[in-house]
């Protein structure tokens, strides 16, 4: 006897790979934002609340609370009460007046990189790049930025 599936089965089967793929854009968009608002900046001092980084990062509250919950989340901060601070990693990479700061190549993608990924579907019919970047006029700033990204000052 086969057992038939309901629908409800299937989609509880799928839905966390859907899920996965579908948001799989969502942690570079959180990093690049808590970069460009100086959160990590602003927490290599020490621990501090929501509402004081609300306030350093000229922020909402509710903006700010759903960032860094999501900087949690994924392991950039951790929380202990209502204080978040850095770990190893946030504190070594994403802190701009580290040596190693790494922080720009968030914005690298955000900017340069998935821009060309919306045009996918029409390079694959083409066989065309979206963005032809191995041109001088086109090439070099992209990458520049790239280099700068991944090596900065």
């Amino acid at each position: 006897m086969l057992v038939q599936e309901t629908p409800t089965r299937s989609m509880q089967a799928r839905t966390p790979r859907l899920a996965q793929t579908a948001f799989s854009f969502a942690p570079l968009f959180i990093v690049h934002a808590a970069t460009q608002l100086h959160v990590f900046d602003h927490l290599a001092d020490g621990c501090k609340t929501a509402p004081e980084l609300q306030i350093a990062c000229d922020a909402s509250e509710r903006g700010m609370e759903a960032l860094l919950d999501a900087l949690v989340g994924l392991e950039w901060l951790e929380k202990k009460g209502p204080y978040y601070e850095l770990n190893d990693d946030s504190d070594k990479f994403l802190v701009r007046n580290r040596p190693s700061y790494s922080g720009d190549i968030f914005q690298h993608f955000v900017r340069d990189v998935l821009p060309t990924f919306q045009d996918l579907e029409m390079a694959v019919r083409t066989g065309k790049p979206p963005v032809a970047r191995n041109r001088h006029d086109d090439g070099s700033a992209f990458s520049k930025s790239f280099v700068s990204a991944l090596f900065p000052d």
